[in-house]
């Protein structure tokens, strides 16, 4: 059994050398992974900027954090039981920090609708996301793009759960 785990970490050592700079280590039986300067993180830069924006520190947390989650959602095209958590958990935690970043702005309404399209972006059926963009971009004069906007998601919300969106665009866009 030892040879065979010695052969399969040399063999994930051979592969972690071709992205870069990322050792094995083990300490006292756990395993981990190691990045070198060289080597990026998705999830461990997420980490860090939701870590910084809890921590009070959003004007550095928050450039950090859209750099990440504006890129979509992490690993969409796996799907792994192990991994379904951590994604679920990951989504759920974005769209809270975004909501939560979009009611204390105090700002113009593009740097508002940018935290809306990555709010969206991870989950298309967020209600009050989709209705502070419809606001904005009316207030804004883009009615078309309103128009398209609303239609589109109530075409995706009656094929997701198979019932009619209770809200009409009056209603959303007042």
């Amino acid at each position: 059994m030892k040879n065979a785990k010695g052969s399969a970490i040399s063999r994930l050592r051979s592969l972690l050398n071709q992205v870069g700079e990322i050792h094995i280590e083990t300490n006292n039986g756990i395993w981990a992974l190691r990045n070198g300067e060289d080597v990026q993180c998705d999830y461990v830069r997420y980490c860090q900027a939701k870590a910084a924006m809890t921590n009070g520190d959003n004007q550095k947390g928050s450039r950090a954090f859209l750099d990440i989650v504006e890129k979509g959602p992490l690993l969409p095209e796996l799907n792994y039981p192990w991994l379904d958590s951590i994604q679920s958990d990951m989504m759920s935690d974005i769209i809270t920090l975004c909501d939560k970043t979009i009611s204390e702005l105090d700002v113009e309404t593009d740097h508002i609708l940018h935290w809306v399209n990555v709010v969206l972006l991870w989950d298309s059926l967020e209600e009050e996301a989709l209705k502070t963009k419809l606001q904005i971009l009316s207030q804004k004069g883009h009615h078309g793009a309103v128009k398209k906007l609303f239609n589109k998601f109530v075409e995706e919300y009656q094929e997701t759960y198979d019932e009619p969106f209770s809200h009409d665009l009056k209603t959303m866009i007042s």
